[in-house]
């Protein structure tokens, strides 16, 4: 049995709507327990019209083994959630926005599509209601009264510069989420110069040049995608082909790798803590 979850709105609170961009929000009450309840009992992917790679990163930080890179068209490993921007088959949907479907005439009027064009030709009517997108709509006036003329040029160009600030939202949005990933690279760049490290093709990935940072810390391996645009942090980690038994996963999670990560770092510190505090023997 196969089950497709939608992203925004089922597991992704989805709070504040599309907003920017981001993906900004909490998941919803439930919504990781009921995801690992569902993976017990069947293969499950994730359907989303993000970046399916922004989506699989938010899901592993919350604990989850993530794949983005699937081309095929049955989805039907356990234990791992797929991310996808394609409707693949599934025994069922979960969605917050579905109307489901028995029949047409059902279907339209589930959909409120039984509205109709108002007499401006540019307003509607939807839900039993009108919906007047300007101000300057001729039905909107009182009765009696002469409406104004529509400035249609005004209107065009309203929803030109609404259209620019919400694409310089998402610009920054994006700048914003690159940055983070910058500093994520440096930073495994920085731990990969002070651990046991290789890096190697990622072939669990379609695109092109993306390649799997692998570390040894504190005797056990932890790994990491590394995209193209990160490529040159990498120069002083030994580069492997994929065979290399250097860069096999050993099937650790994410869960597992930032929990081992905490435990050692609380070992390091204990272990300098009593280096500091040892008394060192002096001549007399």
């Amino acid at each position: 049995m196969t089950i497709a979850v939608d992203f925004d709105g089922v597991i992704h609170a989805y709070s504040k709507g599309w907003a920017d961009g981001t993906i900004y929000d909490e998941p919803l009450p439930g919504a990781l327990d009921g995801l690992r309840a569902l993976m017990d009992r069947a293969a499950v992917f994730i359907f989303t019209t993000r970046p399916a790679v922004d989506v699989a990163m938010w899901l592993e930080r919350h604990g989850f083994s993530t794949r983005f890179d699937f081309d095929g068209t049955f989805w039907n490993d356990r234990g791992v959630l797929l991310v996808t921007n394609r409707k693949l088959p599934a025994t069922a949907y979960l969605d917050d926005r579905a109307v489901r479907f028995h029949d047409w005439e059902q279907a339209l009027t589930a959909l409120g599509m039984t509205s109709r064009l108002l007499d401006c030709g540019f307003c509607y009517e939807e839900w039993g209601e009108e919906v007047h997108p300007h101000p300057e709509c001729p039905v909107t006036a009182p009765e009696g009264e002469q409406a104004a003329p529509v400035d249609w040029q005004a209107v065009v160009r309203q929803r030109e510069r609404e259209l620019k600030a919400v694409g310089e939202q998402k610009h920054a949005a994006e700048q914003e989420r690159d940055g983070a990933y910058r500093e994520r690279a440096q930073l495994l760049a920085l731990l990969a110069a002070l651990h046991p490290s290789v890096i190697a093709p990622a072939p669990d990935v379609d695109e092109d040049g993306w390649q799997i940072l692998y570390l040894r810390i504190g005797g056990k391996q932890a790994s990491w995608h590394i995209a193209p645009r990160d490529a040159e942090l990498y120069a002083h980690v030994e580069h492997v082909p994929v065979d290399d038994r250097r860069a096999q996963w050993d099937g650790h999670t994410t869960e597992a790798k930032y929990a081992h990560i905490g435990e050692h770092a609380v070992r390091l510190y204990a272990e300098a803590r009593g280096r500091a505090e040892t008394p060192t023997s002096g001549k007399r």
